[in-house]
């Protein structure tokens, strides 16, 4: 009579480097859960960012060319407005993620790009969840 060896079942061997691949793939996951939640915090924040710029924009272009508030002021400084600077003549504005404070610059330049227009810089900062300053710029033009 011949017996035939029966092996049911998985050694303690495999289980244990099936679940050291498993664990690996959820720390993958986890990690892109992460950087996921980060840039949807970016994306928010330059959205409110970019919404404040475009506001300003639309209100300052309302003005007439001649209406003080578009008074030349020259360029916008190379160092970048930072939250709560003296050169922001609008105002903190709250909002955002973890109702961070948006800070909101403008700067109007004279005969830019060419003579009888004026070039309106809108600059908007804010500090993200990592206190990283970020930035969001628009330019237009306005003519007489």
């Amino acid at each position: 009579m011949k017996f035939l060896k029966q092996e049911n079942g998985f050694s303690l061997l495999e289980v244990l480097i099936a679940l050291v691949i498993l664990a690996i793939g959820l720390l993958a996951i986890a990690q892109m859960q992460i950087t996921a939640i980060k840039g949807n915090a970016y994306g928010s924040g330059m959205t409110n960012a970019s919404s404040l710029a475009s506001n300003t924009l639309e209100r300052l272009m309302a003005l007439p060319y001649t209406n003080a508030a578009l008074t030349p002021t020259g360029a916008p400084p190379d160092a970048p407005l930072t939250t709560g600077s003296t050169l922001d003549p609008l105002g903190a504005v709250e909002g955002g993620v973890n109702n961070e404070g948006y800070t909101r610059g403008y700067w109007v330049e004279d005969d830019t790009p060419s003579i009888g227009m004026r070039q309106i810089t809108v600059r908007v900062v804010w500090a993200d969840s990592n206190n990283i300053i970020r930035s969001a710029t628009m330019i237009t033009q306005k003519a007489q």
